[in-house]
C-alpha cells in the first residue's frame, strides 16, 4: 500500500497547511504541550517567511515575486534581525519553527539564520523546492540537522517541471537532493498539489515517494493565489471541482486499498447523518492559527496564517508581546459563516477561514468551489458503493 499522508486528514482537523508542517509528526509529549498552548492562547509554533522570491516560477504560486518586484516593495530582513525575532518568539514560548518562502534557501544568509535559530533551542523545519540543495548544502544539514525538510514536488519529469515551474531541470535537481539528504539520514516529507499541468504524473509521483520510502502528502485542492496583486484567471491553473474530487477519490483508493469500500460507506453514512442540521454562527478561526501559532512575513509583519491576505500587524511598531495579543483579539472576534459548521460535508471538507477568504473574499463567505468539490466527491462514493 502507498505510504500516503493525506492532506485531507490535516485539513479535516482544520490546521493551516504550512503551520501543520511545523506540528505534523510531533511526539505525544510535544502534542500535549501544543494542546496546552492552544487552551491558553499562547504561541508555541511560528513560521518565518524569509523572502517571497523563488528560483522557479510556478503558474499557481500564491506568493512568489521576482527579486526585482521584492526589492521594489522593500528589503529582506538580515540574519541578525531574524535571529532577534526568533529570540523574542522564544521569550513568548515558541518551541517549533518553520522556515519558508518563496524559496528560503535563496536568502543570502540562510545558513546564519538557520544556525542562529537552532542555537536558541528552536526545533526547526524547512519548506523548500529542493532544487538548490547540492552536496555542500546537504553536508550543512547533516551537521545541523533540521527536524524535517518538507519538499514540494511538482511532477515526475523534467518536462512537467518545465511546463509548470519554468524549470527544465527541476525533477532531476529534486531527485538528486533527495538522494543527498537520505544518504545523510535527514528526515524528508514530500508534498504535492495536483494541477492541470501535473495530473498526468499523479501516480508516478506517488511511486516516486514509495521508491525512496518518503512520506507523501498529496492534495487535489489548491487555494487561489489571494496574496497576489494580479490574480488573473487562477481557475485555469487548478482543477475543476469535479476533477479535484476525482483526483481525491483516486488518491483515497490508492491509500486505503481493500479498506476503501468500508471507508466509502462510513463517509456516506456520516454525510447523511448531518443532513438538515440547523445553521450556527461561530467565532474564531477554529484552528491553531492565531491561537497558538503565527506567521511572520518577509517584511517583519505578523499574521495568523500565510494563506491569509489583508491586514497584518507591524512587529517593529508593536513588539512581539503586544502583536501577539492584538492577533489573539482579532482572531477570537472573527465571525465565520453559519453554513460550514453544520454542513453535511464538514468532515470531508478542506474548509478553513483562509479558504473562505480566498474563495469568497471574506471570512464569512462560503467557499463555493469546495462545496461543489465535496458534492462531486459524494457522487463518486455513491457510484462506487452501487457498483460493488
Amino acid at each position: 500500500m502507498y505510504k500516503i499522508r493525506r492532506c485531507s486528514r490535516l485539513f479535516k482537523r482544520q490546521v493551516g497547511g504550512n503551520l501543520m508542517e511545523i506540528l505534523d509528526g510531533i511526539s505525544t509529549m510535544e502534542n500535549y504541550l501544543c494542546d496546552m498552548a492552544s487552551m491558553e492562547w499562547r504561541p508555541i509554533a511560528a513560521t518565518f517567511e524569509l523572502l517571497p522570491a523563488c528560483n522557479m516560477d510556478c503558474k499557481m504560486c500564491y506568493v512568489r515575486m521576482s527579486m526585482k518586484e521584492m526589492n521594489e516593495r522593500g528589503r529582506m530582513m538580515n540574519a541578525d534581525e531574524w535571529i532577534e525575532m526568533g529570540q523574542k518568539a522564544v521569550d513568548e514560548g515558541v518551541l517549533f519553527m518553520l522556515l519558508t518562502g518563496g524559496e528560503p534557501l535563496l536568502h543570502p544568509q540562510f545558513k546564519e539564520i538557520y544556525e542562529g535559530l537552532r542555537r536558541l533551542g528552536l526545533i526547526v523545519n524547512i519548506n523548500t523546492n529542493a532544487t538548490l540543495i547540492d552536496e555542500e548544502m546537504a553536508n550543512f544539514f547533516a551537521k545541523n540537522k533540521p527536524r524535517r525538510v518538507n519538499i514540494s514536488l511538482y511532477g515526475a519529469s523534467n518536462e512537467t517541471y518545465k511546463n509548470l515551474c519554468n524549470n527544465p531541470k527541476g525533477f532531476t535537481q529534486v531527485e538528486n537532493a533527495i538522494k543527498l539528504l537520505k544518504a545523510r539520514n535527514i528526515h524528508i516529507k514530500l508534498n504535492f498539489c495536483i494541477t492541470p499541468y501535473n495530473i498526468m504524473d499523479m501516480d508516478k509521483m506517488i511511486e516516486f515517494a514509495e521508491k525512496y520510502e518518503i512520506p507523501v502528502a498529496p492534495t487535489s485542492y489548491m487555494y487561489p493565489p489571494n496574496r497576489k496583486e494580479k490574480l488573473g484567471d487562477y481557475n485555469a491553473h487548478r482543477l475543476t471541482p469535479y476533477e479535484a474530487a476525482k483526483a481525491r477519490f483516486d488518491l483515497d483508493i490508492k491509500e486505503k486499498g481493500d479498506e476503501f469500500g468500508a471507508f466509502a460507506k462510513t463517509t456516506l453514512d456520516d454525510i447523511k447523518s448531518r443532513e438538515n442540521l440547523e445553521p450556527i454562527c461561530e467565532r474564531g478561526f477554529g484552528c491553531r492559527a492565531g491561537n497558538s501559532t503565527f506567521w511572520i512575513n518577509w517584511q517583519g509583519e505578523m499574521t495568523a496564517c500565510g494563506m491569509l491576505s489583508g491586514e497584518t500587524i507591524d512587529l517593529k511598531k508593536h513588539g512581539m508581546k503586544q502583536s501577539w495579543k492584538m492577533l489573539n483579539e482579532k482572531v477570537s472576534c472573527t465571525k465565520r459563516n453559519d453554513k460550514c459548521p453544520t454542513c453535511k460535508y464538514k468532515n470531508i471538507c478542506y474548509v478553513c477561514v483562509a479558504s473562505c477568504q480566498a474563495e469568497a473574499g471574506a471570512f464569512e463567505g462560503v467557499p463555493q468551489y469546495l462545496c461543489d468539490m465535496n458534492e462531486e466527491y459524494e457522487k463518486l462514493l455513491i457510484k462506487h458503493i452501487n457498483y460493488i
